[in-house]
């Protein structure tokens, strides 16, 4: 395909998580929920990369990665609502610098 004025093969990444961490930070505390009082540790992430890469010599001419997701931490003490909730949203974008 075409970028930028260059031929360029163009990689695409697709990442997609939706997990519950608690049970792993528990386990390396090598407490029960009862103990840490962390019940839940929701993590939701969906993210896309793609790279350009140059036609001959495979380095990256550029990568947009745009990502947006949410993160939902539960304890014991609190059983009706969140210790702590946050939305995420972000962008990067990353170009070669030609050399001098």
């Amino acid at each position: 395909m075409t970028s930028g004025g260059k031929n360029v093969h163009r990689i695409t990444a697709d990442l997609d998580v939706d997990t519950d961490a608690a049970p792993f930070v528990n386990q390396v505390l090598g407490m029960k929920p009862e103990q840490s009082r962390l019940k839940a540790v929701k993590l939701q992430l969906k993210a896309t990369i793609e790279f350009d890469l140059d036609e001959k010599t495979r380095k990256t001419l550029r990568a947009d990665a745009r990502s947006t997701g949410a993160i939902r931490v539960d304890v014991t003490d609190l059983p009706h609502e969140a210790l702590m909730e946050q939305r995420l949203k972000g962008r990067t974008l990353l170009t070669l610098t030609p050399s001098r």
